[in-house]
């Protein structure tokens, strides 16, 4: 049997610009990590073989909200437009930038030593 992961502590809200998500563990099959943006929920599997895979879920579900927030609607995706790469390194950074400053204990957490 697997040892289970202790996962350190973290704030377990994000906020953005337009609302608040609330950072939840949830144990899912065949998945690590789900953003509900309408109920303004991420969940995060806390059954993850190493805190590394856990953090680069976190900045997963961080990038869900990023492309949210600047209408690239996942349940849209055959009705998007086709972006350059620039744009999307722009909006990325640009978008990365503002969580990070709104967020700062928790992208400290993300980018830290295990």
């Amino acid at each position: 049997m697997a040892k289970k992961l202790t996962i350190p502590e973290h704030p377990m809200v994000v906020h953005s610009n337009l609302r608040t998500f609330e950072i939840k563990h949830k144990v899912m099959e065949g998945a690590d990590g789900k953003l509900e943006f309408d109920e303004s929920i991420m969940y995060l599997n806390p059954n993850q073989q190493t805190i590394s895979l856990y953090k680069q879920t976190l900045l997963h579900e961080l990038l869900h909200i990023v492309y949210e927030l600047v209408g690239m609607d996942p349940e849209e995706e055959e009705d998007m437009p086709k972006y350059t790469n620039e744009f999307l390194v722009t909006v990325s950074t640009n978008t990365i930038m503002l969580l990070a400053s709104m967020n700062q204990e928790l992208f400290e957490f993300i980018f830290s030593k295990d």
